[in-house]
């Protein structure tokens, strides 16, 4: 009986060895996983796009004041009508970055307004989906009357709430008339992430595309999973670490109880044979 209970302690205790090993194994690669996780997005986000907090309500209501703007970084300069844009307001004498919408580009004529009230580039008249219309100050300023050719290597930017926004309608006096060089651009927006929501993309807009004066920017969604792989990876992280010190507590534990019941602390009862 005696070498029928040992070989059973044995079998017990390499069972339990292993199964200890294998959860000590599977914590571990669970933290490795949710710490590459956040390390791998955290740089390929860094790599490709930008934050930009939204401080002045020119762009709503596409963009309120509050959001953040997740823009592309390297490579968006050829922008196209319709987007939206990130620039360096040096151009305009400030120092601080701008939000607006491109309206017109490089050899474009653009003007306010036709009788409907909508601007024209190229004497096409642009029915803009995003536009806010109401006028806070109620002295017209989104029908401030402009005609401006657009010099090669910038833009014309406008905000979309348009009676609201001092965009290159008001700095028409400035080298450029108003536009903006294309290398003052920082990024297209292509995302935006309100305060306690999941990050959603820009609105889309048609109204230059319906009248053959774009091609539709193709959607960026990659910011997107990279800025849910910083709850996901913190999520798995916090599970391992609580199991880890799980399996700490009752490591320690079970070392405390080996210890009582050892020769040495006096408790050990003789094995009898029978």
């Amino acid at each position: 009986m005696a070498a029928a209970d040992e070989a059973n302690d044995h079998r017990h205790s390499m069972k339990s060895t292993t199964t200890r090993w294998v959860s000590w194994t599977l914590a571990a690669t669970v933290m490795a996983v949710g710490l590459l996780l956040y390390v791998g997005a955290s740089i390929v986000f860094r790599a490709n796009y930008e934050i930009y907090p939204v401080s002045s309500p020119d762009m709503t209501n596409t963009v309120q004041s509050g959001d953040d703007a997740i823009v592309t970084v390297a490579g968006d300069r050829d922008v196209q009508r319709g987007d939206i844009v990130v620039f360096d307001g040096s151009s305009w004498s400030f120092d601080e970055p701008f939000i607006k919408r491109v309206v017109a580009i490089a050899g474009d004529t653009v003007s306010c307004c036709d009788q409907q009230g909508r601007i024209q580039v190229n004497g096409t008249s642009i029915s803009e989906d995003y536009v806010r219309h109401d006028d806070p100050w109620a002295d017209q300023a989104g029908q401030l009357p402009f005609a401006e050719a657009v010099p090669q290597g910038m833009v014309f930017v406008l905000g979309d709430w348009r009676a609201n926004s001092a965009d290159s309608r008001f700095h028409r006096d400035q080298q450029g008339r108003g536009s903006i060089p294309t290398t003052a651009i920082t990024g297209r927006v292509v995302g935006i992430h309100k305060p306690w929501t999941a990050p959603s993309a820009v609105p889309p807009t048609s109204a230059f595309t319906d009248v053959g004066l774009a091609t539709p920017t193709p959607a960026d969604h990659r910011y997107s999973y990279l800025l849910w792989a910083t709850p996901v990876s913190a999520m798995l992280c916090g599970i391992a670490s609580v199991w880890l010190l799980v399996l700490a507590a009752t490591t320690l534990v079970r070392r405390l109880r080996r210890g009582r019941r050892s020769p040495e602390g006096g408790s050990a009862l003789p094995r009898h044979g029978f």
